[in-house]
């Protein structure tokens, strides 16, 4: 995006002095590890933020592209395409079932596939998902698991209330979509937007983002500087370790980087049952 005359950016030493800059007596230590919001929502806003900022578009075009040309193909909705990528239809049909309806999981190590509580993974370990990105550490992962473990409890609800017993792939996408858009909506939001503002869009509606919506023709796309910089949501909600269960009650963050097919330096391949969260803590 940057022509070579530009110049290099900040050196090392002058970021970490902005962050020593940055930094209080509150950020210096753990009084607000613990905040109003429960640690659960800083990784339902990660995959979101992967939804959102999702593109499979391969490699970067030359340096000499006007900028005006860069554009994301995927959508910037809440709408899951990060994890179900073009469908069952489409090449990403290894992420399906073969009834085309449901979503593969997991086996957990030593359970003889009884319980499936991992994403679905590659004999080398990589989880065979949409975004890669959604594997990057294990509570990520998990919250992915529980996505994939509700698409396929709809499907088996709408299946049972189906008078032909076979409900369509579209049907329970959209039965989920519209679930996920209302607890962000409505719970996530609520929770990470000052209460005035929040309050404000929802009674006026929108007064920057597309305020008159969109003209015939025209479609809503993401800035790739939004994208990729200034919509970094989550991170800095990360806590240093987590009460993960009832047998891991202290797990370092970096631990958790430890326990995926992407990030693991120590031959990851598939989750252990002790591993598996309990959301109760989060």
């Amino acid at each position: 995006m940057f022509r070579p005359c530009d110049g290099p950016g900040p050196d090392a030493a002058s970021l970490m002095d902005l962050g020593a800059a940055m930094a209080t007596e509150e950020t210096l230590t753990r009084a607000r590890d613990d905040s109003r919001i429960p640690a659960g929502y800083t990784y339902l806003a990660h995959l979101l933020a992967h939804d959102l900022t999702f593109d499979k578009m391969q490699g970067m075009p030359g340096a000499t592209m006007p900028v005006e040309m860069l554009e994301n193909a995927r959508t910037p909705y809440v709408d899951l395409e990060s994890v179900y990528g073009s469908g069952p239809e489409g090449c990403d049909k290894a992420l399906y079932e073969s009834d085309g309806v449901r979503l593969k999981l997991g086996a957990v190590k030593g359970t003889t596939g009884a319980i499936c509580n991992d994403l679905p993974r590659r004999s080398d370990g990589l989880a065979i998902i949409g975004d890669e990105r959604n594997d990057e550490n294990l509570t990520t992962a998990q919250t992915l698991v529980a996505f994939l473990q509700f698409h396929n409890k709809v499907a088996d609800f709408l299946d049972s209330s189906s008078p032909g017993g076979k409900v369509k792939f579209a049907e329970v996408r959209t039965c989920v979509i519209q679930h996920l858009q209302s607890i962000v909506l409505h719970d996530l939001l609520w929770r990470l937007v000052p209460d005035g503002t929040y309050q404000d869009v929802m009674s006026y509606g929108r007064k920057i983002f597309c305020p008159n919506g969109l003209r015939e023709g025209e479609r809503p796309a993401l800035p790739i500087e939004f994208a990729l910089a200034a919509f970094r949501l989550g991170h800095s909600m990360v806590r240093s370790s987590y009460r993960w269960n009832d047998a891991k009650q202290n797990v370092p963050l970096d631990r958790l980087f430890e326990l995926t097919g992407r990030n693991s330096s120590t031959g990851f391949k598939a989750l252990a049952e002790e591993w598996i969260i309990d959301w109760y803590n989060f």
